[in-house]
């Protein structure tokens, strides 16, 4: 076997592994923050939550998102839906794919400057990239990861300097483009590497195509008041460069570390100390000349992706603008090498990649369990089960997670959606919610959550009533040291009253084991009230809890 083989060999082997290791960290996420908007086919136009409803809608999938263009991104959940529902796994098999496809296109470009076996160094360190958690965890990030491979494939296809190249680097900046800004970075390194060539004018459409399409969705988008850009915020481009520079450097040295909870890493003092001393080395490399072309199209590339973070305010700390940073810097250092290295250097450069990949695959699986992507999905799946439950008694335009008493049980969610266009989409692409024997099996403050969710779908409130009728069935109970009292209530019209003095605050428990349930209102002493509990196939009845002795006279005999 030739060495080129074996180095193909080897990438490919990596990345099953690669693919593998994410497979394995994201096992049990589900969809999350971002991703709920994308199922449940809502935008938002002037402040105000809109329900697209229909599959493919053009207008859905052109309607920014916190002001970008991500109609690329939209189209491949909307795909996945349409073909194979709402099975994570498969959004995160696209991710795991675009990453894959990301080093292996920088193993394509690097292997013609450095060779082979010292190409297959960097591609490893990419495949296992770990401290990038959040591009590799959350396959919402698969707009990073695919808008970097099609830029990357776009420089290749460019390369080729043929007429069949030119049509594909155009495509392919399009898609880099319609999945996000970062195609914009992209653009900007195809024009001058096209400015470069003699046929400059004739080759122009290249780019001049994915930068008209951007303008004419950028003016209608405007509608939509989601603009997140500052232009003065390019103030802030130095030290956002610099920052990202040593973010860089100290990731790829294993040295950085990642919060678990927030995706976040740090600026240290050895990534400052790394970025300056390669700054100084590019430098001096720049002075001796002798530099393909292509590194003044990387660092256009480069300056451009961060002048972008820094125009819309984005932190380069976090961990999902870390994998495309890296790429192109290790593009940069790629192209400062004079002529391919030896088989031995090449051999030297893959151990010393391998040294920080268990620092970074240990950032990527190690506090998995208690980040937001996991620590929010069973709080919604909790709420969504209970907006099931509720089906069409539900008010369409309830959201459920911004309900008083939700927030109050610990529920609320980072995105609002509109119950009708939940249970919408639940239809049309299956439900991401808890079955009830799953939401059964959860800890107590996760069924409390959804009895406060159910509380709030169903509209549970006691109304002032007369004396129930004669003859109806009537169960008592009366709290005991602490323990307060639990009465069950009847699907049907419940009469309730307590006794005492004091007027006692009245709540309700289905799911939860334990404490004084969803609060719902205070009952006068000696009064009656009724409450009215819908029928439905969830076998968990209700309690009605307080602190004083409780009386429920129930009109349907159908719970004991």
């Amino acid at each position: 076997m030739t060495l080129r083989r074996a180095t193909e060999v080897a990438l490919g082997l990596a990345m099953l592994v690669a693919a593998g290791l994410i497979f394995y960290a994201t096992k049990g996420q589900g969809f999350a923050i971002d991703e709920l908007p994308y199922y449940a086919h809502i935008a938002v136009k002037d402040g105000v939550i809109v329900d697209y409803g229909a599959s493919f809608s053009p207008v859905y999938l052109l309607a920014p998102f916190n002001g970008h263009l991500v109609v690329g991104g939209r189209f491949v959940y909307e795909a996945v839906f349409a073909t194979v529902g709402a099975h994570y796994t498969a959004f995160v098999v696209v991710n795991a794919l675009a990453i894959c496809a990301c080093a292996g296109l920088f193993f394509v470009y690097a292997r013609r400057r450095i060779g082979d076996l010292a190409a297959l160094a960097p591609a490893l360190i990419l495949l296992f990239f770990g401290i990038a958690r959040e591009q590799f965890l959350w396959p919402f990030d698969l707009h990073g990861s695919i808008a970097l491979a099609a830029g990357l494939g776009a420089i290749l296809s460019l390369e080729r300097g043929s007429r069949r190249g030119d049509v594909l680097a155009c495509l392919l900046l399009i898609v880099a483009t319609a999945m996000i800004e970062t195609g914009l970075a992209f653009v900007v390194g195809a024009a001058l590497l096209i400015a470069f060539g003699a046929d400059r004018f004739r080759r122009a459409w290249v780019v001049i195509a994915p930068v008209a399409l951007y303008a004419i969705w950028w003016v209608w988008a405007s509608q939509f008041n989601q603009s997140e850009t500052e232009l003065s915020n390019v103030a802030h481009a130095p030290r956002t460069a610099f920052e990202s520079l040593a973010i860089v450097f100290g990731s790829l040295t294993g040295t950085n570390s990642v919060s678990a909870a927030t995706f976040g890493t740090e600026v240290t003092s050895l990534g400052k100390v790394l970025a300056v001393a390669a700054l100084v080395g590019l430098a001096v490399r720049i002075y001796r000349g002798g530099l393909p072309r292509t590194i003044w199209v990387w660092l256009a590339v480069t300056a451009s992706f961060w002048a972008l973070l820094a125009v819309g305010d984005r932190p380069p700390q976090s961990t999902r603008y870390l994998l495309v940073s890296a790429v192109l810097v290790l593009l940069i250092a790629v192209d400062c090498f004079r002529r391919p290295l030896s088989t031995r250097a090449g051999a030297v450069l893959v151990v010393l990649a391998l040294l920080p990949l268990p620092a970074n695959i240990d950032a990527m699986l190690s506090g998995k369990d208690e980040n937001v992507l996991r620590t929010d999905i069973a709080k919604s799946r909790a709420e969504f089960a209970m907006l099931e439950l509720a089906g069409d008694r539900v008010d369409p335009s309830l959201i459920v997670s911004a309900d008083p008493l939700v927030a109050e049980a610990g529920g609320g969610l980072f995105q609002a959606i509109p119950a009708g266009a939940y249970l919408s989409s639940a239809r049309k692409n299956g439900s991401i919610a808890f079955t009830l024997p799953e939401l059964e099996a959860q800890p107590e403050e996760i069924r409390a959550i959804a009895d406060a969710a159910l509380v709030a779908a169903l509209r549970l409130e006691l109304v002032s009533a007369s004396d129930p009728p004669a003859g109806i069935a009537c169960r008592r109970a009366a709290p005991r040291p602490g323990k307060p009292s639990a009465v069950p209530l009847g699907s049907g019209e419940n009469f309730v009253r307590a006794s005492g003095t004091h007027t006692p605050l009245l709540g309700l428990r289905r799911y939860a084991d334990a404490g004084p349930g969803v609060p719902i209102a205070r009952l006068r002493p000696g009064g009656w009230a009724t409450l009215q509990i819908p029928a439905d196939g969830a076998e968990a009845g209700w309690m009605l809890i307080g602190k004083a002795p409780l009386t429920v006279c129930s009109v349907s005999s159908s719970a004991s």
